[in-house]
């Protein structure tokens, strides 16, 4: 399957409702080489994002595994602001409450950078 068939696909099941999707490389039995759908949804969507996956990729079947338990590290909220082509604009970072942690770093997302 080409980048461009799974990178529509990755876009299209975001916009209708899922939380995360990621699309990862495998080796599958007799060494055929395939992709590993994960998407991160409401039980509510399941269905319609499974049917979208069949339609989209060929695929026979998806595994449906339900969460019965999300681990959260508790976070705080830090920001800094940036100066970028003479534009300044606020930039928020999620950091675990740990000591261990002993520097900040903040990541764009693509749609902050897109802002820049």
């Amino acid at each position: 399957m080409s980048g461009e068939v799974l990178g529509n696909l990755f876009e299209e099941l975001l916009a209708m409702g899922a939380m995360d999707v990621a699309i990862l490389p495998a080796t599958m039995k007799k060494g055929l080489s395939a992709h590993v759908i994960k998407v991160i949804a409401k039980p509510e969507d399941t269905a319609k994002l499974a049917r979208k996956i069949i339609i989209e990729t060929g695929s026979l079947g998806v595994r449906v595994i339900p969460t019965r338990h999300r681990l959260m590290a508790v976070r705080r909220i830090e920001s800094i602001k940036l100066r970028s082509k003479g534009r300044s604009m606020k930039l928020w970072s999620r950091l675990p409450r740990t000591p261990k942690v002993s520097c900040s770093i903040f990541l764009l997302s693509l749609r902050t950078a897109k802002k820049l």
